[in-house]
């Protein structure tokens, strides 16, 4: 996030459409995979849940995991980019474990992505926007606290960044063959779809503030791709 140079008279925000956005997808879970729990995030070869026990155990995720998300931006480990990156890769990777163990490999699937959307709507609606608006009035009065929160803001934006396309894979996980995989692989191939997403979108950023073209992101993105595909062999006994 960087201030304007002067005020802004005219500025527009995509508040209510990012709280739509937030809303539905809350609909979703609850109209599509609450309503169908045992279809779709309950295996009772797995852990033999109640409809309401994953239910529970969902939403308990998604409240908690989005307080901890938060909480972690408030704290000195926010200031080193590369360590607070791996603190939230880390952190994925706990809860898909966690999950894998009584969710399905579909409903593990689906929560992870499901947490993640959270984290990035609640940090645009209750962080970002409030923080870019303070940004277009900064050339009249401007707050003692103000570079803190246009860093703060910031913070948040690069995270979100580098989480979207391991939403949208994970989301669609029931539609891509590679992503349905057996109970045992569903973290590994978690772990690297959210890599794959974060370096792919590094590729990006790179591309359009240096104009550079990185190449490792690429070959990164290759090997884990294999390596998806070489537990899928394994999964197929192939």
């Amino acid at each position: 996030l960087v201030p304007p140079k002067k005020s802004v008279s005219h500025l527009v925000l995509y508040h209510w459409q990012i709280k739509t956005v937030l809303l539905t997808g809350l609909m979703m879970m609850v109209l599509v995979y609450y309503r169908n729990a045992e279809l779709y995030l309950i295996d009772a070869t797995v852990q033999p849940l109640s409809a309401w026990a994953a239910i529970t155990l969902s939403v308990t995720g998604l409240m908690i995991s989005s307080v901890i998300y938060h909480a972690l931006h408030h704290i000195p480990l926010a200031n080193h980019k590369r360590m607070m990156a791996l603190a939230g890769c880390g952190s994925i990777v706990i809860l898909a474990y966690f999950y894998n163990q009584v969710f399905s490999s579909r409903g593990t699937m689906i929560q992870m992505a499901a947490m993640m959307a959270t984290w990035v709507s609640t940090s645009i609606i209750f962080v970002m926007i409030p923080t870019v608006r303070e940004m277009a009035k900064s050339a009249h009065d401007k707050d003692p606290l103000f570079d803190k929160k246009i860093e703060k803001g910031s913070q948040y934006r690069r995270h979100n960044d580098y989480m979207m396309l391991a939403i949208i894979f994970l989301m669609g996980s029931m539609h891509i063959p590679l992503l349905q995989i057996n109970q045992k692989y569903t973290g590994r191939v978690i772990a690297a779809v959210v890599v794959i997403g974060a370096v792919a979108r590094r590729f990006v950023n790179v591309k359009h503030e240096t104009g550079r073209k990185l190449c490792w992101p690429w070959v990164l993105v290759v090997l884990l791709t294999l390596f998806i595909i070489s537990l899928n062999m394994l999964d197929r006994n192939i």
